[in-house]
């Protein structure tokens, strides 16, 4: 997943099969497209396509199996979503990387001020180590927090004020770009009618489309993806 085309700016997903080596799973025919857009974003794909592979997972199709002459029962599930950090950032429901204060979707990496992030205590954090160099010392996040701060800055976004909303998703290290689009539109004098659609839908029609994708870790199934 990622953009094919910096010209195009477009976002595509595809998918390859598990177990295959580098080698072959590279391959072109082995790669299968599922979606693709140079306007919309990665998640409003992905909104198209969570629900088709939760079915996949839960309830399987019907294919031909070659070998067998005869039609077999096909389930799959997501081992893990590639992209690089920009795009991963949107997955998992994090801050961009980089000059945020939460940088990390993994772990619970992050300091309060920009001018913390070059003292010691961040630098240890960052290597997963103690003051006294002892390894192993992380706090991961975990992926269940995460779909529940989601929720928590949900009614934030439609109760709250924008202010509250910044200060606790730089408390929390979680930014849900998908609902914060739909407040945005929601708040819009020029919405009324699109907004009042909006909030007779379900809080899982209105957050990031991963967050209900079965089986997906998002702390721990994001491999960045190294060109």
């Amino acid at each position: 997943m990622g953009e094919t085309s910096k010209q195009l700016s477009a976002n595509q997903f595809s998918q390859s099969m598990e177990g295959l080596p580098p080698k072959l799973s590279n391959q072109q025919y082995n790669c299968h497209f599922l979606s693709t857009s140079n306007t919309a974003g990665a998640l409003e794909l992905a909104d198209q396509i969570v629900g088709e592979i939760n079915n996949m997972g839960t309830h399987g199709f019907t294919a031909f199996d070659y070998g067998l002459q005869q039609d077999v029962l096909v389930m799959s599930s997501v081992l893990c979503v590639l992209g690089d950090s920009p795009m991963h950032a949107e997955i998992t429901n994090t801050p961009l990387p980089g000059a945020s204060l939460n940088p990390c979707r993994i772990c619970h990496l992050g300091v309060s001020s920009r001018s913390q992030k070059s003292e010691a205590d961040f630098v240890y954090q960052f290597l997963g180590m103690d003051a006294h160099g002892n390894r192993g010392v992380i706090d991961y996040r975990s992926w269940d927090e995460n779909i529940n701060r989601s929720k928590e800055l949900w009614q934030t976004e439609l109760h709250g004020s924008k202010d509250n909303y910044a200060k606790d998703c730089k408390y929390y290290g979680v930014q849900d770009h998908f609902s914060r689009h739909l407040v945005d539109i929601m708040k819009s004098r020029n919405e009324k009618a699109e907004a009042e659609r909006i909030k007779k839908l379900h809080i899982d029609q209105v957050l990031n489309p991963f967050l209900r994708l079965k089986g997906f870790d998002g702390c721990g199934d994001t491999p960045v993806e190294i060109h």
